[in-house]
């Protein structure tokens, strides 16, 4: 028999016979604990979409800068990177050949205007055009990039 206060949820029973189901506290102690899981795998997911766009605007260069340098070379013409405040564009004199949209809320030291040039072998003409240190920042967190002279770039320390 039930004790005094006790609530069951479930098929009742006759006299002497338990009742079967689950009482009202067990039921809520599982849609807590289940709650809190749930809770703690959307930390979790947002923690990794927000690591993945920091990472966006570093790859979205790093991409760009190989792009234009295989384009150049497949095109045999110089081909130019324009930094625009929001996007790379590579262009081959006033023509757009591709553009990169950056994620909102980047904030990088490039200048806008003409950042590199790639010459017909798909070599950068000169690197003294990128800022020193080459960085980008997004949700407070900076990068550091090194460019080489074929377009290849690395995270620095």
């Amino acid at each position: 028999m039930d004790s005094p206060g006790r609530v069951r949820v479930g098929v009742t029973a006759g006299l002497g016979q338990r009742a079967a189901g689950f009482t009202l506290l067990e039921l809520l102690i599982v849609l807590a604990v289940l709650g809190l899981a749930l809770g703690l795998l959307a930390m979790g997911v947002s923690r990794i979409q927000s690591d993945e766009a920091d990472r966006a605007a570093i790859e979205t260069f790093q991409l760009a800068l190989l792009d234009a340098a295989g384009a150049a070379s497949a095109r045999g013409a110089s081909l130019t990177i324009h930094w625009l405040g929001d996007e790379l564009v590579v262009r081959e004199d006033a023509d757009v050949v591709r553009r990169w949209p950056f994620p909102a809320d980047t904030q990088t030291t490039l200048e806008p205007g003409e950042l590199v040039t790639f010459t017909s072998s798909g070599r950068i003409e000169r690197l003294a055009d990128l800022p020193d240190p080459l960085s980008f920042t997004w949700r407070g967190e900076t990068r550091t990039l090194a460019v080489s002279l074929v377009g290849q770039s690395q995270v620095t320390p």
